[in-house]
């Protein structure tokens, strides 16, 4: 729900929201739900105008995903990185 915030013109809200909840699940130590917080925050950076952010956080979520043994979190990053190209989006 957060994450939808972002779709609907509330960028900022929504990526504050996003990195709240990924926040919290490190608090509770729920990695795979950090994880899953983590890639909304990249989805909404992703939509947002700073293309430089977006892809130093997509590198870092990457890396640290793969060192914790999350494979599948780097696969979801390959594919909205893939839909992100196809779709044009992040071209100026």
């Amino acid at each position: 729900m957060a994450e939808l915030g972002a779709y609907d013109g509330e960028y900022d809200a929504g990526l504050a929201q996003s990195r709240a909840l990924a926040d919290d699940a490190a608090k509770r130590t729920w990695t795979g739900s950090v994880f899953e917080a983590k890639l909304a925050v990249q989805r909404v950076l992703d939509r947002g105008a700073n293309r430089a952010v977006a892809d130093a956080c997509h590198r870092m979520l990457e890396a640290d995903a793969r060192k914790a043994g999350y494979g599948w979190v780097a696969q979801r990053l390959a594919t909205m990185r893939d839909g992100r190209a196809e779709s044009g989006a992040g071209k100026e």
